[in-house]
């Protein structure tokens, strides 16, 4: 079992919601066979908590689920001398505390603290190991600009060659902001630091915790379950850099207007800046602004999602530029209410980019004011469309999704995972975009398009075909597309299937091109698709290949099914087989065996000549039963969960034609019992919150062919 340690100076775990990112991550990579273990500063940081006693060196304590090692360190206040004690404390510690605990196989550090990103260095260093540097603070730029110190000061000066030296000597390093390199490039580090080991992964929000504890930790408080009141809620800390004082401006000037009643300001947290502003609000008689005071990790989810307008506060910075990594961001969009931010987004929005709510760029009183107010009066449909694109936006910064990403690039570094892989792209691409209802809408029409014209092509040359999936879903629950979903899937007998290549090639209009895995041609899918060639849909997952990327269909073959049970099994791992060496993914949710067997495969069939003889022997071993001969189909290229469905072939006997959308499409004559084998109870909808588009791209352009985007979103050298 490969042994991973976290060198996190300020993780504690959830109950007091400090570094929670590194303790995500240490329970995924435990799920996933990880050995991990967690070294913390025995300080809770902004608490009065402290893990050691005075004589305890280390402290061993299970946190919720995680092993964690506290190492003694000493308390503090605010950032003074105390402040800095405690981190040479913890980097002497630390390095004392690596030969107590076996030797691991991989080190991570969390910067912000530079001294835990050293001793990683060392401790990387000691046991010949890779390390990765996590970062989500810039240290010192963060210093430069909140703190008011000047980037000639001597100490600061050190701390920026400090910060080269760790990026130089990282074998990888995580930012959580888009633009993490092009501050890189900005301190004129690009050369000594290659953008090829430089990964962006944002922080995150853990939905499946997140929605557990909406449930199971409520907070009794009038004040929140007032619906007399528009509830404008800020949580986080009350400091400086936060510029809550322009909060308590705006509600003063709210007041003004006549709102006092209206509108009330919940600020939940704590800091210096607190006393401060409770004593403005008193002086001056500001009385929509209520106080809540510290609540822990757990009760946040249930206080935001009983506000109505979330507050995304900070003062301007130079780091706002490189993008926007804040907790408290992706806790909103969890909550599927619209935010409120002052901050610069710059190139690299999130915020306006999913639609999730406004940016200030005029920071005074009265343009905050002005835009509390326009949230306050707008209508029930506008504020449904933000509940929607900021749930959109959760799931595509769900942690799982996020950590599987960190989980690749530790593959590669333990050679663990073939870079050149479909998957490892993918999962070290930055993150996809998303589109708004009218865009979605415009995708839908353009794809059923193109489905008209297939279904048509079909029809002239005697091919049988039916939507599937979530197409034939769509068709019986809402006589059209799934309102969230984009795209339309096609079942084929192998035998149609088969001749579809080939007459496609001869009589089809040339605006659209059809592809299949092929000797010199693989495009990461195991399955033929048709492409609309005057659109682009870039997939993150083809995203390294120079193939048409439009818009497309998905066609599945249906093979027979043999009644054998040893045949059922061959056949299956010939479809393995072949979904293996056609995509190049290795499977993820299908055992560490599965995995480990699936990168051995991949490794022995390195060899191009070797992989082909072998996808297409499996292609025809797996196929070779026909569908008259058996009594059962199954599809043996819709991955492997698919696999183990098995239809009678009296479902697919014929197509009933339904409405769709205005038109009508084909669907199995047996679609009901096809879907309720397929999804169980497809009728059911899912919850709010997986309402969701499932595919993604990396471009969508629905006016333009794909070539104009080649070199800058596909087919680019770069592991980016």
């Amino acid at each position: 079992m490969k042994q991973i340690w976290i060198l996190s100076h300020y993780a504690a775990g959830p109950s007091y919601g400090s570094a929670l990112r590194d303790w995500s991550l240490a329970r995924y990579l435990q799920k996933q066979g990880y050995e991990v273990k967690i070294f913390a500063s025995s300080f809770v940081h902004n608490t009065a908590l402290n893990f050691c006693g005075e004589k305890q060196r280390f402290a061993e304590k299970d946190v919720d689920g995680v092993f964690f090692v506290f190492v003694r360190t000493g308390s503090y206040v605010d950032s003074g001398r105390k402040r800095i004690k405690n981190f040479l404390e913890y980097y002497v510690r630390v390095l004392l505390a690596g030969g107590r605990y076996g030797r691991p196989d991989l080190i991570v550090a969390a910067m912000p603290s530079p001294f835990a990103c050293v001793a990683a260095a060392q401790l990387a260093g000691r046991y010949r190991v890779p390390w990765i540097m996590s970062v989500v603070d810039l240290w010192p730029e963060s210093i430069v600009t909140y703190a008011d110190y000047s980037k000639y000061n001597p100490l600061i000066i050190g701390l920026y060659q400090l910060e080269k030296w760790l990026y130089k000597k990282a074998d990888a390093i995580v930012f959580t902001w888009e633009g993490a390199y092009d501050y890189i490039k900005d301190r004129g580090w690009d050369r000594a630091v290659p953008k090829k080991k430089c990964f962006y992964i944002n922080i995150g929000v853990d939905l499946n915790d997140f929605y557990k504890n909406r449930e199971a930790f409520h907070i009794e408080d009038p004040d929140l379950e007032d619906e007399t009141a528009f509830k404008v809620m800020y949580c986080g800390s009350i400091r400086t850099a936060n510029d809550i004082d322009t909060v308590v401006d705006c509600a003063k000037e709210l007041g003004k207007r006549g709102y006092e009643k209206k509108i009330r300001f919940l600020i939940y947290g704590d800091g210096p800046d607190r006393a401060v502003l409770e004593e403005k609000c008193r002086r001056e008689g500001i009385g929509n602004v209520l106080f809540k005071g510290f609540i822990q990790k757990n009760y946040i989810p249930f206080a935001v999602s009983k506000s109505d307008l979330n507050l995304l506060n900070l003062k301007p910075s130079s780091t706002q530029r490189y993008g926007n990594s804040s907790n408290k961001l992706f806790e909103y969009f969890a909550a599927g209410n619209p935010v409120l931010a002052n901050i610069d987004e710059g190139q690299y929005p999130i915020i306006t980019k999913y639609g999730c709510g406004m940016v200030l760029k005029d920071r005074s009183v009265k343009a905050y004011s002005d835009a509390v107010e326009a949230f306050y009066h707008m209508d029930q449909e506008q504020r449904a469309q933000y509940r929607a694109n900021a749930l959109k936006a959760a799931a595509l910064f769900d942690t799982e999704r996020l950590n599987r990403r960190f989980e690749r690039i530790i593959d590669r570094l333990l050679g663990r995972s073939e870079p050149e892989t479909a998957e490892a792209w993918q999962e070290t691409k930055p993150e996809t975009e998303t589109c708004s209802p009218q865009e979605l809408r415009s995708l839908q029409k353009v794809t059923l398009y193109l489905a008209e014209y297939f279904v048509e092509f079909c029809r002239e040359h005697g091919l049988m075909c039916y939507v599937c999936g979530g197409g034939c879903i769509g068709a019986a629950r809402h006589q059209g597309f799934i309102p969230w979903d984009d795209d339309l899937d096609f079942f084929m007998p192998r035998r149609d299937y088969d001749r579809l290549w080939a007459l496609w090639h001869t009589h089809a209009d040339r605006r659209f091109a059809i592809s299949r895995p092929m000797r010199r041609r693989l495009d990461h899918n195991q399955y033929t698709t048709v492409r609309d060639r005057r659109t682009t849909m870039i997939k993150p997952y083809q995203a390294d290949l120079d193939i048409v990327h439009g818009v497309g269909l998905d066609i599945f073959p249906l093979d027979g099914l043999p009644d054998s049970r040893v045949k059922r099994l061959t056949q299956m791992g010939w479809a393995c087989l072949h979904s293996l060496l056609t995509t190049g993914q290795i499977p993820k949710r299908h055992g560490r065996a599965a995995a480990a067997c699936s990168r051995l495969i991949l490794k022995l069939c390195s060899a191009e000549w070797l992989r082909t003889a072998l996808w297409q022997r499996a292609e025809k071993e797996m196929s070779k039963y026909s569908i008259e001969s058996c009594r059962y189909i199954t599809e043996l290229c819709a991955g492997p969960g698919y696999m183990r469905n098995r239809y009678p072939k009296e479902l697919f006997a014929s197509a009933a034609w339904m409405a769709f959308e205005d038109t009508k499409l084909p669907v199995p004559v047996g679609y009901d019992a096809y879907l309720r084998i397929a999804f169980g109870d497809y009728m059911e909808l899912p919850p709010e919150e997986k309402r969701v588009a499932q595919h993604e791209a990396v471009k969508v352009d629905l006016e333009h062919g794909c070539r104009r985007y080649k070199g800058i979103y596909y087919d680019v050298n770069t592991h980016n």
